[in-house]
């Protein structure tokens, strides 16, 4: 019998379809696979989870009827894998006829085994995220476990694992193999300011580092690293197919060059040595497949966060997942409009808009949101960490993000209609996220009247004040109040005028002045913002253009030799 070799497909067997042959002797020698006899595939079906333990028959002799159902049966078997469905299998000649059953049952060996090791065709991912299961169509990865995709948007990914089984995991939970996610020390999108946080929590030491994103040159990268007594930072420059920290030196790719520094010091001030501890796993954008509605039952309120206009925030508990619960006011929200509303919000997926996964349309009707940590980005800067340091790199970091997420919004032909501080949620290291896009239309609150009609009247454009004319232009005037928030840290607006005031000032031509130590080209972008004609106004994707392009040099590394 064969003692050591299995292929695909095949069982041990004295005539294996791998070519490899047991010659009795007990030794294996190689044999054309085109003389394979002795047994026809039968296959049954366990399912993509459970795999069951089958039999195998030896029997000699070989006819025309044996080699077609073996054939036919591969073909099944193959046809079948395509389709995604796992089988156990076993080899057993057909009967031929009974008196030659019973003579051969004495000869019959029994082996069990696993699945085919084929593998469904698909790109190979690595998990970068352990992930536990809580739905039985979920599957447990551990982090850097190899795995292939066979369908994936933005939320979710079906994988094969190599053990051959088979469900959903969070599409950020995952990486190409060949990515920069997929390294330990690349952090994505981060500022200079954050990553100095990271790098010096414990258990960091001198070598510590990590690659990021340069979030003031965008497409460049930064190399972080921990050295004796400060953080230095580098530029990693992108020229003509090659990354390089200084002229001369350069690489392939940014992880042929994190290589080479970890090798080698020359041009950094210490080589590379333990890439920083990542933060905790990014939230899941969707947490149950296909559902929207809830029950109520399966959401348990905690401590409440906020109150205001719309409504109460509570943190909350789905499941195993910690989440933001808004409950409307008693009758400020029409229930009905917004389930339907919900079902398109809840398909927007961008890393700075705050993801709506599910409500629960019952009175009182609950809001199912993804949770920040740090709140509303107006407490944050009258309350929060903001207080100890709000530089114009703070600053520039949240109105690039806020862009960033709005030019988004823009794009899916999204109109926020109450764009401010207090709708921006801040997560950890200063992660900024839209919240609450679109339910101004249905709030019923005096706060938003004037004249007796809705809308949030602060930051309302003149169009919208005059006619209630809501669109992209009325969103980007608001940012711009937004933009004179974010400099004021959370300053009131137009103090001591009343709504009715305010109209009159703004439809006048009038809009607020230039704060004291506010850098002027950052206002500059804000009276761009309040053109009186909408046409005037600059889109999302332009104002984030500008403030990349003009506040650079507030990022820029320790060591540039460009």
């Amino acid at each position: 019998m064969c003692s050591k070799y299995v292929c695909c497909l095949c069982i041990w067997c004295r005539n294996c379809c791998c070519g490899k042959k047991d010659n009795g002797d007990g030794e294996v020698v190689m044999t054309d696979i085109t003389n394979r006899d002795n047994g026809a595939f039968q296959m049954e079906m366990v399912g993509n989870q459970t795999v069951q333990q089958r039999q195998y028959s030896n029997r000699g002799g070989t006819t025309a009827g044996t080699n077609q159902a073996k054939y036919e049966n591969r073909t099944n078997l193959q046809a079948e894998q395509a389709e995604g469905h796992y089988y156990s299998t076993k080899i057993a000649t057909p009967k031929v006829d009974e008196q030659k059953d019973q003579e051969d049952e004495a000869n019959k060996e029994q082996y069990a085994f696993d699945p085919p090791v084929t593998q469904p065709t698909g790109d190979v991912y690595y998990a970068i995220y352990y992930f536990d299961v809580s739905e039985p169509s979920y599957i447990q990865c551990c982090k850097g476990e190899r795995l292939i995709v066979l369908e994936k948007n933005e939320s979710w990914s079906f994988v094969s694992l190599e053990n051959g089984k088979q469900g959903y995991i969070p599409t950020s939970y995952i990486a190409p193999v060949e990515s920069l996610e997929s390294h330990d020390w690349y952090f994505g999108a981060l500022g200079r300011q954050e990553s100095e946080k990271l790098l010096t929590r414990a258990p960091a030491s001198r070598g510590t580092f990590m690659v990021r994103d340069c979030l003031s040159r965008p497409g460049l990268f930064s190399l972080s690293v921990l050295q004796t007594n400060e953080i230095s930072h580098y530029l990693i420059f992108h020229k003509n197919k090659e990354y390089f920290i200084e002229q001369g030196i350069t690489f392939r790719d940014v992880p042929a060059l994190v290589n080479h520094y970890r090798e080698n010091a020359s041009g950094i001030l210490g080589r590379l040595i333990t890439p920083c501890k990542q933060p905790p796993a990014p939230p899941i954008l969707s947490l149950r497949l296909n559902t929207l509605r809830v029950d109520r039952s399966e959401v348990k309120r905690m401590e409440l966060l906020d109150a205001g206009n719309f409504g109460k925030v509570y943190k909350g508990r789905w499941g195993r997942h910690i989440v933001a619960l808004k409950t409307p006011k008693q009758g400020a929200i029409n229930t009905k409009d917004f389930v339907a509303e919900a079902e398109r919000m809840a398909k927007l997926r961008h890393k700075n808009v705050v993801q709506l996964f599910a409500v629960v349309a019952e009175e009182p009707l609950y809001i199912i949101t993804e949770y920040m940590c740090n709140g509303s980005l107006l407490d944050y800067m009258r309350e929060g960490l903001g207080l100890e340091r709000w530089t114009m790199l703070e600053q520039i970091t949240v109105a690039i993000q806020v862009a960033e997420g709005m030019s988004y919004l823009e794009a899916m032909k999204y109109i926020h209609c109450d764009l401010r501080a207090a709708n921006v949620l801040v997560g950890e290291n200063l992660v900024c996220k839209i919240a609450d896009f679109g339910l101004s239309k249905f709030l019923q609150d005096p706060e938003y009247v004037a004249r007796g009609r809705t809308f949030p009247v602060k930051w309302a454009a003149p169009e919208v004040l005059a006619h209630d004319t809501f669109s992209h232009k009325a969103d980007v005037w608001s940012y711009g109040i937004l933009l004179y928030e974010v400099a004021t840290k959370g300053a009131v607006l137009y103090p001591g005028m009343t709504n009715q005031e305010i109209q009159d000032y703004v439809t006048k031509g009038e809009f607020l002045k230039q704060p004291d130590d506010c850098d002027d080209l950052f206002y500059t972008i804000m009276s761009q913002c309040w053109g009186k004609a909408m046409e005037d106004r600059p889109n999302f994707a332009s104002i984030k253009k500008f403030l990349c392009d003009n506040f650079s040099a507030l990022d820029e590394p320790f060591f540039d030799n460009d």
